[in-house]
């Protein structure tokens, strides 16, 4: 998976006070054909904008960045706190110690299965919005340990 380099337009979004600058800054942009960032949302129409950020749906956040900061900073407790129990949904946390030169195998595997999901999402585009329903599939894997047993660790 290639990493997509992130550059926020800060200088756009700070300058703006209110949602209604936002909108006006977004309409000028698309008008002019200088949106490169957004194209049209599903369900635009006359006098609503809706925008969707651009970006390959196999966008990888640079470690540290600003989007994972944000994710991490504003999303991550609210993505969490659901019950992973509705249909279609699950919650999988897996701990092994395996061996070091595995690990980039199953990396691969992981970006293999993101790589089915963002192709479905593509294949779906098709169906109208009611016959679809927007997931978020987040996977993981880090070398770690969970900071309370490291500390009881002798």
């Amino acid at each position: 998976m290639q990493s997509i380099p992130f550059k926020p337009q800060v200088s756009i979004i700070d300058t703006m006070s209110t949602t209604a600058d936002l909108v006006a800054v977004l309409k000028k942009r698309t008008q002019s054909g200088s949106d490169d960032l957004c194209r049209p949302g599903h369900g635009a129409g006359p006098g609503r904008i809706q925008r969707q950020l651009k970006l390959a749906k196999t966008f990888r956040w640079r470690p540290h960045g600003p989007v994972m900061d944000y994710f991490r900073d504003n999303a991550l407790l609210d993505y969490f706190s659901g019950g992973f129990n509705g249909s279609g949904e699950g919650l999988l946390l897996v701990h092994g110690a395996i061996s070091r030169g595995l690990a980039p195998s199953f990396m691969e595997r992981m970006q293999r299965v993101a790589q089915d999901f963002a192709q479905q999402h593509q294949a779906d585009q098709k169906l109208a919005d009611k016959d679809r329903e927007g997931y978020t599939l987040l996977l993981a894997m880090r070398s770690w340990e969970f900071e309370a047993f490291a500390a009881l660790r002798r």
